[in-house]
């Protein structure tokens, strides 16, 4: 197994690439996904798939709106 196939099993990975589907969505039904994150996965999923959302979505952003 390589490096990248290990990586691409952690939970960093798994993350980054639920985050980018859910970008892909409308605002409600992202409201809707993360609230049954949180309810099912707690509140620590559920905070940290909101946090990589929103780097994400910064990235993407011109650099007036980074941080």
């Amino acid at each position: 197994m390589t490096a990248e196939q290990v990586y691409a099993r952690t939970e960093p990975h798994r993350r980054a690439c639920e985050a980018r589907e859910v970008l892909r969505w409308p605002l409600p039904a992202r409201r809707i996904y993360l609230a049954d994150v949180r309810r099912l996965r707690g509140d620590a999923a559920a905070d940290a798939l909101q946090d990589e959302i929103t780097r994400q979505w910064r990235a993407s952003r011109p650099t007036a709106i980074k941080k």
